[in-house]
């Protein structure tokens, strides 16, 4: 069973793709990013190296992006130089003082196809059937314009043409009006911009079997039925949302970074990220076998690469990773460990490859970088793991328990903080709260807290009683 969670009444929205219960996915999306995977700007050429085939774009970020001179498909006739304007899309956000990876051939997705205004091909999702590829193939030519190109998604089959031929022209308006934008702004602007959560997540997925999607808004929820037709049957509201694997969202944000994972059977999987690249270590010291050392190794190892594929997957580790399986003697074992990994990769949307094992009995493998880690999205320590979330992130969470606590009785709530939580929660969180949020929100500035505690919580009377050990300290309405 396929599920969808989308949590969109706080600042930090958050999605999570589930398989059976299990978080396989999730996606974290802060409105204070600024440029995020598939945006579309009018940039501005700074530089063109061609000792690195590349061109730098102001694109109004820190750093210039990234485009390599392949990703722009005009070379012939209109060649890139300095100070030159071009629409641009980001395929890769900025990672630690790299600027946004970009290409000039652009695309828009839709259920059914992926939409290239200059891609001068067709091409399939490899799910397709021969027998679907060859219909599929026959129509969408007769459709496409010029230079124009596609990618079917699995989900075309299940579409009539009328409805293939609707998400083409709806795409290719999108495309005209992003051009006419362009016409109309100075670079660097940012012409489109598409949410992680809930379009990219759900775009993701939508040729999944998906059977249901749980969002914690109405509004979300009926918004999400128009732009998702075909999931509207299966989209419901709720709150409080549903447990994911018994824990609440930010429970399971704590248990993901966590870097040891320990298993049922007593197999422990330790993550550890360093700059350079992702190490995970396999312990089986409380691992209770019945079989020979061999066998009870396989097994071992067998039951490991499920853990590692899933905790890399949700967990959003990429570049290179290394991983130190117990050592298997027989060539015969380590392919056939090899073989269990690709087939586990293959479930994972992101481009993983498997490459081999050294001659110490390392795995190697990579995950294409597609944006930050859980991790690095919510500590302070960017890549190299921390077990302690960073104020921001704590401001977000802080948002999380207050809608909470505005679906009880409570009328006014006095919290104690750090100033920079404080700061982060009335630049980042306040504005985005709607006229229907009714508790009072009070805070103490205390250096010596480092995060928050909630020390009063029900009337305005249980607040106004309440006087601060330090005369000095003042109570702040925030909200």
């Amino acid at each position: 069973m396929s599920e969808i969670h989308l949590y969109m009444k706080p600042s930090e929205r958050i999605g999570v793709y589930l398989e059976n219960h299990i978080a396989k996915d999730i996606f974290i999306d802060r409105q204070t990013e600024t440029v995020q995977i598939d945006q579309i700007y009018i940039g501005k050429v700074r530089n063109v190296d061609q000792s690195i085939q590349a061109a730098f774009i102001d694109i109004g970020d820190n750093q210039p992006g990234f485009l390599p001179l392949k990703e722009y498909p005009f070379a012939e006739q209109d060649p890139l130089s300095d100070g030159k304007t071009m629409i641009v899309q980001v395929v890769k956000a900025p990672y630690q003082q790299k600027g946004a990876k970009l290409t000039a051939n652009i695309t828009i997705s839709s259920s059914g196809l992926v939409y290239m205004p200059y891609g001068h091909y067709v091409a399939f999702s490899h799910k397709i059937a021969e027998s679907d590829k060859e219909r599929l193939q026959v129509f969408i030519k007769n459709q496409l314009q010029k230079q124009e190109g596609v990618i079917l998604r699995t989900n075309s089959v299940t579409l009539s043409e009328d409805e293939l031929q609707a998400q083409l022209q709806t795409a290719r308006e999108r495309m005209n009006a992003i051009i006419q934008l362009a016409k109309e702004h100075k670079p660097p602007f940012c012409l489109e911009k598409t949410s992680i959560v809930p379009n990219q997540l759900v775009n993701r997925y939508i040729s999944y079997p998906i059977q249901r999607v749980v969002v914690d808004h109405p509004l979300a929820m009926k918004r999400l039925k128009q732009e998702q037709p075909s999931l509207a049957n299966c989209i419901e509201t709720a709150y409080p949302m549903p447990l994911i694997e018994g824990k609440t969202i930010d429970q399971l944000l704590d248990k993901l970074m966590q870097p040891v994972i320990h298993t049922h059977s007593g197999i422990t999987v330790t993550i550890q990220a360093t700059e350079a690249l992702t190490v995970i270590d396999i312990d089986s010291h409380r691992f209770k076998g019945k079989t020979n050392k061999q066998e009870t190794i396989k097994q071992i190892n067998r039951e490991a690469v499920e853990v590692c594929i899933n905790e890399i997957r949700r967990r959003n580790i990429a570049g290179m990773i290394v991983i130190d399986f117990l050592k298997m003697k027989r060539k015969a074992d380590q392919e056939l460990l090899l073989q269990q990994l690709r087939q586990f990769s293959k479930q994972d949307p992101v481009r993983t490859e498997v490459y081999g094992m050294t001659k110490l009995g390392l795995v190697e493998m990579t995950r294409k970088r597609e944006g930050p880690s859980v991790t690095e999205l919510l500590t302070d320590t960017g890549v190299v793991p921390s077990q302690n979330r960073s104020l921001q992130s704590m401001s977000f969470q802080l948002e999380r328990e207050l809608i909470a606590l505005h679906h009880t009785n409570a009328e006014a709530v006095l919290i104690k903080v750090h100033p920079t939580i404080k700061y982060i929660f009335q630049r980042e969180v306040v504005p985005n709260m709607t006229t229907t949020f009714t508790l009072h929100v009070y805070m103490i500035e205390d250096q010596q807290e480092t995060s928050y505690q909630m020390v009063r919580t029900g009337s305005m009377e249980l607040i106004d009683e309440y006087r601060p050990v330090d005369p000095k300290a003042s109570i702040d309405k925030v909200i």
